[in-house]
This record gives C-alpha cells, structure tokens and sequence, in this order.
C-alpha cells in the first residue's frame, strides 16, 4: 500500500511547482545556501531592442518581471509583443559548492534565444535576430550544464516575430543542482508519459466500447475527448511528441491550439450524449459550430495571426464551462446514474481549466490541467463502467425475460413442432410452411367428463382439468413426445422418434391415473378413466393461418385413424385402443401385454382396419383376467372370422365367463348370435366390428 502510495506522489511531483525564488534588480543571491529546484521568477536586468555583449562587465539599466511577456510586462520599453531584447540574470553562490555542478532547465522561450553563461555560449533554439526575416523560431526544453562559478552571470538574446501574444520569457527557467535537476525532469517527464499512456488507453478502451454497442455514442464521444486530450498532453508540457518526431515551430503550434479546438467540442458532445436531457443538444451544437470555425482560421492562416484569438477561445470556454456547472446542477438534482463521480470528475477539469486560463493570461507558473484531466478521466470512466454495468444489468434482465417469454411462448408452440420444420426461433415462423414425416399419434379423452363437469363450478373444473394435465404433459414430454392440441378434456401428442416412446408414454400416463385415483379416492372423489387411441403412419405437419394468427398443427388420414380410435375404446370400453401399424413398429410389449380385437369398420374409410387392446394398460385385476383369457378370445375371433359363429360364440362365452365385463368379448357374442336371426347389418353398424 505504502509503495502504491508513493508511486501517485511521485507522479503528481511535476505538477508541483518548484520553489519560487525571488529575483530582485538582476541578482539573485544563493550564498545562504539552498534546497531542491528554484524558479528563477523576479525583476531580470533587461535590455530592449538590444543584443548586449555577454561579456560586458554587469550593469543593470532597467528590470522586467519573469515570467511574462515583455509586452506585457514592459509595455513602456516594448510596446510589442514582437521585437528583441536582451535578459541578464547574476547568480551568487556560495564556495561550500564549488565542487558541484549545476543545471539550468530552459522552458519554451518566445520564440528564439541563445544562452550564454559568464561570456560562453551555452545553448540556443532557433535562430535570434533584430531582423524579423532572418529570426527561425524554435520551443525546446532542455537542461544545460554549468560549472561552479561564485558569480554566474546568464545572458539572453530572445527575439519574437512568430509569436502573436507572448515575446521573451514569458516561462520561468528554473535552476538546481544537476542531480536534482534531472530528477525534477525525469519526473515530469514520466508524469506526461503516464497522462498521455492513460488519455490513449482510455480512447482505445472506449472506442472498443463503441464498436460493441453502437447505438450509444457516449464512448466514442469520449474516446475523441480523450485523444484530443492526448494530444495536448504530448505537444504541451514536456513537449513528448517533439522529443520523437521533428517539426516545424508552426506545425507544433498548430498542434497544440487545434489540441483546444477539438477538445471543447468533444467535451460538450460528450456531456449531451451522457446526460441527453440536462445537456442541451442546440448549445452543443453552437459550441461544436464556434469550435470548427476556429479551427478553419488556424489552419489557414499564420501563428501571429490565429493567437490573436486564443483569448476569444478562452472566453468560450468559460461560458461553455457555466453551461456545464449547470447541467451538473440538474444532474444531481435529478439524481441520475453516476452523478457523483460525473460531478468530481468534471468538477476537477472546469476547475483546472479556469485556473490555467487565468495562469495564462496573469503569466503565473501553477498550472494544474494536467491534474484536473486526470481526475476527469477516471471520473467519467466510472461513469461509462456504471452505465455499462447498468445496461449488461438491464440486458441480463431483458434476456432473462425474454427466455422466459420463450419458454412460455413454448407452452403454445413447443419446441420440438419447431425443429420438426426446421425453425430455430418462433419469430421465423410464417403461415404455409409444410414437411412430410413419420410418427405416431396419440389421442387422450377423459371418460364421461360431461357429466363430471355437471357437478363442478367452471373455476372446479379447471382445477381439475389443470391437476389431470400437469400429471400427463410431463410423462408425453419425458418420452420424446409433445402435446400438439388441447381440446377440452382430450390430447392430442405426437412422437416424432419411435414408436415406442408413445407406447412407453401411454403406460406410464395410466400408472399416473392410478395413483392420482387414489388421491381422489382419499378426498372422497370418483376415480377417473380415459381412453387412448393411437396410430402411426405419415402425416403433414405445418402452419396454418394468416399473417396475425398462426397455428402450427399436424392433418393427415393417420391423425384421424387415431382420433377414431380413441372413440372406439370408449365404446369398447378399453383403455387403450392401437392401430395394427402402430403394433407393428412396437418391440417394447411382450405377448401377454396386448390383444388382437379385430378388424373395425372406421368412418371415412373405405379399407377395413386391423386394431389391438393394450392389456397391460388395465387396472391389476382386469389386466390379469385379459391375459387368462387371451388366448381363448382370441381362437375365437379366428372361428369367427372363420364364420364358425357356434364355435366362436362358444370360446366368447367362456372369456367372458373369465372376464365378465369384457366389453369386447360381448359384442362378438352378440355378433354370433345375430348371424341366426337375420340382424347382423346392424349389429356391424352399431359395433363397427365386422
């Protein structure tokens, strides 16, 4: 934590100023010793219009205040903020330190100087001249190097001819023990390497942002803030981009105002996008408007003539700023998402920016932007995080709400009628969509419902209703099957697999039967029965309806086959009735589970159809007694078909001697019989077995 700690410091070190020292006529007196980094700010011995020979014994005529521009500062000696002059500074140090050695950080000087130390040259950017077309201009920030001497006196020619408002030095040099010196700058210039590394990861992180979800334009509003910000941080301060890519002074200064222009707009496009309602979109636009407009006048047109109009530029910024404290004001009213740190954030960089506008104008050294971005940054990325956790939130939320609108929308159509057609969303579902396929069809009816329903209110009826249907859905669905219609008290399922899955479904629907009877029989109710009718064969699944109401269903002569069926075993009174197709694809029964009843005369056919009785699926008692008498029922459905009606009828008569109330058993009988007395058309019409 400790060496966390003094990471930040050490890296907010820069933004401190070094000690400021007074220099009073010229001279500046260290014999008392000193500590650390000094600002060299004070009265200099200056030298209007006049390059003075740095070998001149030292005399002072007048003085000028450092930092500042001459014209500014000495409006009575340059009238101009371009010109020339010369700057004379007398060091005194003490001889406890005359085996050290000295440095002299040299800031931006407008616009071109050479430095000389007790009569040496030095250092020189640019190229000085009393002549405006042979001045170069030039900004570089350097330490020189300067040996002990107890009297140091510093002389420097400046001159400005590029430069529309600030001429000399209007930067404060600063002066130290070498060591201390290059801590001093090394600090600095990691502190800019770490604003511009942050600015640039914050672009590209956003940006990313935005290439994710693009309906939200506040990250990439934000990543633009954050390179233009960048930007600044590598042509200003240490001045990083010139350390690694060599360019003309104009160029740089082009660079580093456009770094302002599109920094403003980008700042108000960022706030409106955030908070839409509190940032008005016309006043973002008119600053957006104003902005560009500068930033046309700078590219065409010389320095001296767009600084002119940075000032201007300064006081759209202050207005934009009141502008921004008011939306802030609403922000917090409303208490909208992220008001607290979009408040601290945008709080440090308005701060921060008045601050150095008013340093600017005033030549004063406390420059904190570079803080108050730094703030910024962080706030309104905690802004876009909580927004961004805000709207995974809601999209989780959303997700979630959609699966379960899926799931319920499953509960009309299922899932599996989906992949049947090939549809992996509901929403592709369109009216005329048709496959041919092969499955088996089941139809389930509640036996004498009509009259249970006569003694239960409509709200009891659904309860039940509700309580038969979770017991039987599950087991359709645990088997591979799907319930395709619900029609009052009947199903109708369907088993796209295999054959057996129904079969499998159909047993363990009675076995629920059985026990929910026994529910029934405890609370005083009558146990419930239903019939089941099944058949296998090819049916036509697809959707019918019109562009707002579509159904998906199954037509086919193998689905009425089954519905038919299923009418039949309520007449037969047997709980489950299949068609000889059915039996045949089924390997899951053995032989006392099932058995043949013949061939029945089905409506809307014209071929008799050959059906059997599911044994197994009775109730204990009655399944045991089936499979006693199967055999004999069965030879004598054989003598029957056989028209050996006095054998037949005899065999039938003992099944039901077996099997009393074999429904079956007993129309055959009555079938025999009717074959002597001249009745059999009828017989067959109200049996349908023939």
């Amino acid at each position: 934590m400790r060496r966390s700690l003094g990471l930040v410091l050490w890296l907010l070190l820069p933004a401190i100023p070094a000690h400021a020292t007074v220099v009073s006529g010229g001279v500046l007196d260290l014999t008392a010793g000193w500590d650390g980094v000094l600002r060299l700010d004070g009265a200099w011995a200056f030298f209007p219009s006049e390059f003075i020979d740095p070998k001149l014994p030292w005399q002072v005529r007048a003085t000028i205040e450092v930092p500042g521009s001459w014209g500014s500062r000495r409006a009575d000696l340059m009238p101009s903020h371009q010109g020339f002059a010369s700057y004379r500074l007398r060091i005194l140090l003490p001889q406890s330190l005359r085996e050290e050695s000295f440095g002299l950080f040299l800031p931006q000087i407008g616009t071109a100087f050479r430095l000389y130390a007790n009569g040496k040259l030095v250092s020189q950017a640019g190229v000085p001249s009393h002549i405006a077309e042979a001045s170069q201009p030039e900004y570089r920030r350097h330490i020189v190097y300067l040996d002990y001497a107890p009297e140091i006196i510093l002389t420097f020619h400046v001159s400005n001819y590029h430069e529309a408002i600030v001429g000399g030095l209007w930067n404060t040099p600063e002066f130290g023990r070498m060591q201390d010196m290059l801590a001093a700058r090394n600090r600095a210039m990691g502190y800019d390497l770490f604003l511009l590394g942050a600015a640039f990861i914050f672009a590209i992180y956003h940006l990313g942002l935005f290439s994710m979800r693009r309906e939200d334009l506040s990250p990439l509003a934000f990543a633009v803030f954050c390179m233009a910000v960048a930007v600044r941080i590598a042509i200003t301060g240490e001045r990083v981009m010139a350390e690694y890519i060599a360019m003309p002074w104009a160029t740089q200064i082009r660079i580093e105002y456009a770094s302002i222009y599109l920094s403003v707009p980008a700042f108000a496009w960022f706030v409106h996008t955030v908070y839409p309602q509190e940032y008005n979109r016309w006043v973002m636009y008119g600053i957006v408007g104003v902005s560009l407009l500068f930033l046309i006048h700078l590219l065409f047109t010389p320095p001296i003539v767009f600084a002119l109009y940075l000032r201007w530029m300064h006081a759209i910024i202050l207005a934009s700023a009141v502008w921004i404290l008011y939306g802030m004001a609403l922000v917090l009213r409303r208490r909208r998402l992220g008001g607290i740190p979009f408040t601290i954030g945008t709080l440090a960089l308005v701060a921060a920016a008045i601050n150095d506008i008013i340093a600017n104008n005033r030549f004063q050294a406390s420059y904190i932007l570079p803080v108050g971005i730094l703030v910024f940054l962080f706030g309104q990325s905690a802004i876009l995080a909580i927004r961004f956790a805000d709207a995974y939130r809601k999209e989780r939320e959303l997700s979630a709400r959609t699966q379960r609108i899926n799931r319920s929308m499953t509960r009309f159509v299922p899932d599996s009628a989906l992949r049947l057609l090939g549809y992996t969303d509901i929403s592709e579902i369109t009216a005329g969509t048709q496959r041919e396929l092969e499955m088996a069809v089941l139809f389930a009816d509640i036996r004498n419902f009509t009259a249970m329903g006569e003694t239960m209110t409509s709200q009891e009826t659904f309860n039940f209703l509700n309580a038969y249907l979770n017991r039987v859905g599950p087991v359709i669905r645990r088997n591979n099957g799907f319930i395709d219609k619900y029609m009052g008290d009947g199903i109708m399922a369907l088993f796209p697999d295999k054959a057996d899955d129904a079969m499998q479904a159909t047993l363990e629907i009675m076995q629920e039967i059985q026990e929910y009877n026994r529910l029934r029989s405890v609370a005083g109710y009558a146990p419930l029965a239903i019939g089941v009718g099944i058949s296998y064969g090819k049916v036509a699944m697809g959707t019918l309806g019109e562009a707002e109401r579509i159904d998906v269903t199954v037509v086919s002569d193998t689905v009425n086959l089954a519905a038919r069926l299923q009418e039949m075993s309520r007449r037969f009174e047997a709980p489950v009735i299949v068609s000889e197709k059915f039996f045949q694809q089924l390997n899951c029964l053995a032989d006392e589970d099932y058995r043949l009843i013949g061939q029945v005369r089905i409506r809307g056919k014209k071929q008799l159809v050959t059906v059997f009785e599911i044994i197994r699926a009775r109730s204990g008692e009655d399944c045991e007694a089936l499979r006693l008498s199967k055999g004999i029922f069965e030879r004598g459905i054989h003598h029957y078909w056989n028209q050996e009606y006095a054998r037949a009828e005899e065999l039938f008569n003992k099944a039901l001697y077996i099997f009393p109330a074999d429904k079956i058993a007993e129309l055959y009988l009555m079938l025999c019989r009717a074959q002597s007395n001249g009745t059999t058309t009828v017989l067959r019409e109200e049996s349908t077995l023939v």
